[in-house]
């Protein structure tokens, strides 16, 4: 319940809305894969893990431990449907994907 509590908060959707905001310019509809777009991919995994990392020490447990929580709870739960787009944008055509889209509805 703690973890997705955390993965639902203001602070994250507000952390991670404000990395897009920041960032979606360089994003355009190329096929094109830029240099940029990698480093940009980076420092966004980068914020991933701290957060992780944060919400670990806050709550006395390993990563193991909440995952292995995740993976318990049922087929339907709410964990693991927002687990399972955490790991989705951990994919870097994941996120490039969502960097574009966000670029072509800022761009209308």
């Amino acid at each position: 319940d703690k973890f997705l509590e955390f993965l639902t908060s203001e602070g994250w959707e507000a952390e991670n809305d404000a990395f897009v905001g920041k960032h979606w310019e360089v994003f355009d509809d190329s096929d094109e894969h830029k240099l940029t777009y990698t480093d940009l991919y980076k420092a966004y995994i980068a914020q991933l893990d701290a957060k992780m990392e944060a919400f670990c020490k806050q709550n006395d447990v390993t990563p193991e431990v909440v995952f292995e929580a995740v993976k318990k709870s049922g087929p339907n739960s709410d964990a693991k449907a927002f687990v399972g787009c955490l790991l989705a944008h951990s994919d870097y055509d994941e996120f490039v994907n969502m960097m574009k889209e966000e670029a072509r509805s800022r761009r209308k």
